[in-house]
């Protein structure tokens, strides 16, 4: 091969003489010439062209030193159409494209007609011998890989702040899109030996298995820390961290399906197994979630007890409102805890139809969360059998009750769960108080009642 930085002098001074502008000063050039110099600046195209094109074989490991780059520039000052005007870089950018694609095809084909005459290819000894070679290097990579991805899920749950990352969180998007890109790696492999590539789809689906039960546990172990963290009062407002938290169990699920499941006799076995954890910590999820609300309606009964029938507080009270109602309008008494307790479940409500991706668990969350609160008012109200409600007791307990069973209707909370037998008692129960207190009071209910009654409903919202 002639030496491409001495063609590129070479051609530069014949440029020089074609276009006038040799070093001498004479500008003569003959039609001959001229004729002459683009038959063999077309031969000296192709022939650039064909060397780009068989790089590998015309520079085989870049040899010589620096040969393909000045190929590359001689080709460009080729391609211009005099020595002063630059060639647009476009151009050069197509014939080379142009040149590269040329190779692929050359490089392919040389290939494959290899592997069909070889006898060390398509499984034979030099096949083997690759596979032989390759083997250990691609256990290794999945020995750090598998490494690599459980520190960096150690590492990002310890600083997780659960802010929402596409489907789950920072940290558990991360774990998933991982472990995908290095199945979908190693499938590409397309590994000969079927034993062995087995192996590997089975170690990689257990690894899989193993990192999302991970996830899945340090998500309900934050769960948990951070409601304890929350207010237990009517203040409390469900967190994006834990519409989050409740989002990585769905991903996690949807994940498992198509990272933990084998094309074996093991199917579903990794599948099966983390499925039934992600089930089961949803579970556990909901009744924590639901235990904050029952604390929280809890508090507001406490704070209804000091009003019970007998007390000192509540023959005190009964007295200092008859005494100020004489003079002044005395506000609907009790009325503001019932607000407050009603704004936070229709705010909490919101929230989680809002913000958590899987209707089946707020299905099941809103279920157990009514059937919870009515057992908590139907266990006060029956520890209250033998005592007449007091007026202010009444009236926030018909104001919660009948504006919880509304709420939970309007999200779609069952009818057979809606009427179950502890609201039919609890239900029961004041509309006899209401009934005593309507004649005891004198009309002290001030328009509050059990029966239903949209204008009340319309005038509360």
């Amino acid at each position: 091969m002639i030496d491409p930085t001495l063609l590129h002098y070479s051609f530069a001074f014949c440029a020089s003489h074609v276009h006038g502008n040799r070093p001498d000063g004479i500008g003569t050039v003959t039609v001959d010439e001229k004729e002459r110099f683009e038959e063999i600046k077309e031969r000296l195209r192709v022939l650039l062209e064909n060397q780009i094109t068989h790089f590998r074989y015309c520079f085989p490991f870049g040899r010589p030193e620096g040969a393909l780059k000045a190929t590359l520039s001689l080709l460009e000052r080729v391609l211009m159409k005099d020595i002063v005007t630059p060639v647009p870089q476009e151009e050069v950018k197509t014939v080379i494209r142009k040149c590269l694609e040329q190779a692929a095809l050359v490089n392919y084909t040389r290939l494959s007609e290899y592997a069909k005459i070889e006898d060390n290819l398509c499984n034979g000894k030099f096949h083997k011998h690759l596979q032989d070679l390759f083997a250990p290097l691609v256990v290794r990579y999945v020995d750090l890989m598998e490494s690599s991805i459980a520190q960096s899920i150690h590492r990002g749950f310890e600083r997780e702040s659960w802010e929402p990352v596409n489907n789950g969180s920072g940290t558990s998007e991360d774990m998933f899109w991982k472990l995908d890109a290095l199945q979908t790696f190693i499938r590409d492999l397309h590994w000969p030996e079927e034993e062995f590539g087995k192996h590997l789809e089975q170690r990689l689906k257990l690894m899989a298995s193993d990192m999302i039960e991970s996830c899945v546990k340090r998500t309900r172990i934050a769960f948990e820390v951070k409601l304890q963290k929350t207010s237990r009062s009517t203040d409390f407002r469900v967190p994006q961290s834990i519409c989050t938290m409740f989002n990585v169990m769905v991903d996690a699920k949807a994940q498992s399906t198509k990272l933990c499941s084998m094309e074996m006799g093991q199917e579903h076995q990794y599948h099966s197994k983390i499925d039934e954890l992600i089930e089961e910590t949803v579970k556990e999820m909901i009744t924590l979630l639901v235990a904050k609300f029952v604390t929280i309606l809890e508090g507001v009964l406490a704070k209804l007890s000091r009003y019970d029938e007998g007390t000192l507080f509540s023959s005190f009270l009964s007295f200092t409102v008859k005494a100020a109602s004489k003079y002044v309008d005395v506000p609907k008494p009790g009325m503001d805890v019932a607000d407050a307790y009603v704004t936070f479940v229709r705010h909490s409500q919101d929230v989680l139809r809002d913000k958590v991706n899987e209707e089946m668990y707020i299905e099941r969350l809103f279920d157990q969360w009514y059937t919870s609160s009515m057992n908590v008012v139907c266990t006060w109200l029956t520890d209250r059998m033998d005592l007449q409600l007091h007026i202010y007791q009444l009236k926030t307990l018909i104001r919660i009750v009948k504006k919880t069973y509304r709420d939970f209707r309007l999200q779609g909370v069952l009818d057979s769960t809606l009427n179950s037998k502890t609201y039919e008692t609890i239900r029961n129960r004041l509309t006899v108080e209401e009934a005593t207190a309507s004649v005891s009071e004198g009309g002290g209910l001030q328009g509050i009642t059990m029966k239903d009654s949209d204008e009340e409903d319309e005038e509360d919202d």
